[in-house]
């Protein structure tokens, strides 16, 4: 089989408009992040954790639980941590008296790094043992 010089360029032009429009897409075209939700892009992911502990609970105890959740904060993730009291007297509190309140970019960082992280494993293990109750609440803002 013979190629004439027209097949040539033809040939040439081709495979000139391909490889252009592969490199083009591929350094110009905009790269999705998985690690992020579509919220992510937006708002914030707040994850707050109200506490109810048992009525015979120390107060040796729950200074103890407050300093271990600052260690929550170690986590790289974990941003704007806060643990704190209810002081609200307006008695609609359902007896939930202390709340754990953290920011993260996106659900991922939370659900894969946090959530399973050795720090927050170690913090769950020693307050849940003095807890009558726990709501988790978690929301974007």
């Amino acid at each position: 089989m013979v190629f004439r010089n027209t097949d040539k360029v033809s040939f040439f032009m081709l495979f000139t408009f391909y490889v252009s429009t592969v490199l083009v897409g591929y350094y110009f075209y905009e790269k999705e992040d998985f690690t992020k939700d579509s919220n992510s892009l937006r708002y914030t992911l707040n994850h707050v954790v109200l506490l109810k502990f048992n009525d015979s609970i120390s107060n040796n105890t729950l200074k103890m639980i407050q300093n271990a959740s600052y260690k929550l904060q170690e986590i790289e993730e974990v941003k704007d941590f806060y643990f704190g009291e209810n002081i609200s007297l307006r008695g609609m509190d359902k007896g939930f008296t202390h709340v754990i309140s953290m920011k993260f970019k996106n659900s991922y960082e939370m659900d894969s790094i946090y959530l399973p992280h050795p720090i927050h494993k170690e913090f769950s293990a020693i307050f849940r043992p003095h807890t009558e109750d726990i709501l988790v609440y978690d929301f974007w803002d």
